[in-house]
């Protein structure tokens, strides 16, 4: 095993344990029983370290790409399969979800997001293929920010882990089933002119 798995393991049992705040350098050596020399010169800076290990975990737990579905399948359905298996992992494992967030705000992070949107790209590009294209850059604009918004409020700690896939559930049904009815229920309830509460 090189330095580096050790260090990187050790450092997902941190993150795991105390979130992305766990994380302290010399701590990371005393258990990897590595320098601390040896852990900059591996990782230049604390948050490369954290991206590191993240990317590795994401590659073991969230990735094998995603394949698009074998035959074709509703929007509803297609867009559920592609959220499920990117956080199904993610919501087993909430503080490093929680570290993953912060980690994206820091030097590097960029790759985080990167490496997530390039592992479900091929299987969603398949899906919204066969809708009208303006259809499909809306769909895809509004699901982006709703998954985002509901990972940012979990981060946040405004919501629960186990609330992120319920909230795009929602969403998704909202977008793609036919609202009609739902939406004259309100409007009854409601005087002309005035929202509803």
């Amino acid at each position: 095993m090189q330095p580096s798995d050790e260090i990187v393991r050790v450092v997902l049992e941190l993150l795991e344990s105390g979130g992305y705040e766990g994380v302290r350098l010399r701590e990371v050596a005393l258990r990897a029983q590595v320098s601390l020399t040896t852990v900059y010169k591996t990782f230049p800076t604390r948050n490369e370290l954290i991206v590191a290990a993240l990317e590795q975990w994401l590659a073991v737990h969230a990735d094998p790409r995603l394949r698009p579905a074998p035959a074709p399948e509703p929007l509803y359905d297609g867009l559920m399969r592609i959220f499920r298996h990117v956080l199904e992992p993610w919501t087993q494992h909430p503080p490093l979800l929680a570290a993953w967030v912060r980690a994206q705000r820091e030097p590097g992070g960029h790759r985080l997001l990167a490496q997530a949107t390039a592992a479900i790209e091929p299987a969603s590009r398949v899906l919204l293929d066969v809708c009208e294209p303006v259809y499909a850059d809306d769909i895809a604009v509004v699901l982006t920010n709703a998954a985002h918004g509901l990972v940012w409020q979990f981060a946040n700690g405004a919501i629960g882990a186990d609330e992120i896939l319920p909230g795009l559930e929602r969403t998704v049904f909202r977008l793609t089933a036919d609202n009609r009815h739902p939406a004259r229920r309100v409007r009854n309830t409601t005087t002309r002119g005035q929202l509803p509460a």
